[in-house]
């Protein structure tokens, strides 16, 4: 998949350090929360790139696929919600930052489609609000930066289109 081939060309930029990908296409942040932050701290990495939730802002903008989300992943008793999203971000967030030393980069979440103004893009504005305010309460710890993919997404969009519907709103 995509994420692999992100992982192998960084490997291969670098030798200088190993790359780790310890995510996987389709889970939502309970599984990234449940599983994959120990899998990170074990690794004791020097840096992380913390791009997560937009399987579950997915989920919200439409419920069947939360709900089927819920299903692969034997997620019983657990929402694919917006509340659970935040609340399971935070937690992520903060168990990278106490159980490692890494420098730890927040990534927005990117554009679902190139349509600015659809609304599942609503969603991932409002996901993207929720982890810029998180990643600010560690602002102090100079151990959180923000890379905003969105922005950049939108920005690119903006210089590069003539379709009047990817104006953006922001």
């Amino acid at each position: 998949g995509l994420s692999g081939e992100f992982v192998r060309m960084l490997s291969e930029a670098r030798d200088d350090f190993d790359v780790v990908n310890c995510g996987q296409n389709s889970i939502l942040t309970h599984t990234v929360l449940k599983e994959r932050v120990a899998w990170v701290n074990a690794c004791k990495p020097a840096f992380v790139c913390l791009m997560i939730g937009t399987n579950d802002i997915k989920g919200i903008y439409k419920k069947a696929w939360g709900d089927g989300s819920k299903v692969t992943w034997k997620l019983a008793g657990q929402e694919v919600d917006f509340e659970t999203f935040t609340s399971n971000y935070a937690k992520i967030l903060d168990s990278l930052v106490s159980g490692s030393s890494a420098k730890i980069i927040v990534c927005t979440l990117p554009l679902m489609g190139e349509d600015l103004t659809c609304s599942a893009n609503d969603h991932v504005m409002k996901a993207n609000e929720a982890i810029l305010k998180i990643a600010k309460t560690y602002r102090t710890t100079k151990r959180v930066v923000v890379s905003d993919v969105f922005s950049a997404m939108t920005s690119f969009l903006e210089r590069n289109t003539t379709r009047k519907s990817t104006v953006a709103r922001v």
